[in-house]
């Protein structure tokens, strides 16, 4: 009886005490390959270890998914890793091959959300990479305060500031061709180039015009510009000091709001006009001036 027992149990389980178990080893880590590539999703590229390369997900740019899991964007509007604003341990590794695809992403760089276009990643915090710039830049807003205020808040020459928050700007005209209208000129703006023309200045600054001369605020201004102030419009003009801005010359000289071009064709302004000294404005009596209209 005894030995027919235990002959069951090695048949059965190769030892009735249960011998030793093949341990699991878990999946297979990535190698930062393209496999590893088209299984990523919310994440825009996920490293083995800290420093080695990580394919960047082709798809990152068309993905809605969270940048992040669970809680790593903080409730509180800090930075993800509980506060620290250092920027992320994430830079371009091993260029694309000629058949490979660059992915979009986002990384905060210390100070403004940057756009990057890597096939693969190096560093720590390549699985944390956003691959949106919202998502990025909702994660950091309590490094900034909330946002920016000026264009000053924002990196020179890669990002100003639009609705509250650093954005990438356009440094487009360093490379365009464009016609700008007669004096006006291609524009710069927090150190970027945009591809865009406005009016040329006088003068950002009284300090800038003939002694005891005010410098009187063009019309084409960023968006956070408090009214009346030069240093941030272009179609500034220097006159006396005497009369109530804005001067009423035309769109030509002085430019229009954002969100409107200046029409030669219709409507009359003066073409030039200067303070009197005495309160009042001194106009040409042309209707060459050109008047803003709506840019549809």
């Amino acid at each position: 009886m005894t030995r027919t027992f235990l002959l069951v149990c090695i048949v059965l389980t190769a030892g009735c005490g249960g011998g030793p178990e093949t341990p699991d080893t878990g999946p297979e880590p990535r190698d930062g390959g393209t496999d590893a590539a088209s299984s990523m999703d919310a994440h825009v590229a996920t490293p083995t270890d800290a420093g080695t390369d990580a394919q960047i997900a082709s798809d990152a740019a068309t993905s809605d998914a969270a940048p992040r899991d669970g809680g790593d964007s903080p409730s509180d509007g800090g930075a993800p890793d509980g506060g620290s604003c250092g920027a992320m341990d994430a830079r371009e590794g091993e260029p694309c091959g000629s058949t490979e695809r660059p992915g979009t992403a986002y990384r905060w760089t210390g100070s403004m959300c940057e756009e990057v276009h890597w096939c693969r990643c190096l560093g720590a915090d390549c699985d944390a990479l956003f691959v949106a710039q919202r998502a990025c830049e909702d994660a950091y807003a309590g490094c900034t305060g909330g946002g920016c205020t000026t264009d000053a808040d924002c990196a020179e020459g890669s990002a100003w500031c639009e609705d509250g928050r650093c954005v990438e700007c356009d440094n487009g005209g360093l490379a365009c061709r464009i016609a700008c209208p007669e004096g006006w000129s291609l524009y710069t703006r927090n150190g970027c180039h945009p591809c865009a023309c406005a009016p040329e200045n006088d003068c950002t600054s009284d300090g800038e015009c003939h002694t005891g001369d005010k410098c009187y605020a063009g019309a084409f201004c960023w968006e956070w510009c408090p009214p009346g102030d030069a240093s941030c419009c272009y179609g500034n003009l220097c006159s006396a000091p005497d009369c109530t801005a804005p001067p009423p010359v035309g769109c030509r000289e002085r430019g229009c709001p954002i969100g409107e071009r200046c029409d030669l064709d219709t409507g009359c302004a003066s073409s030039s006009c200067f303070c009197s000294g005495t309160g009042g404005w001194a106009c040409t009596a042309d209707c060459g001036g050109g008047v803003c209209v709506p840019d549809v």
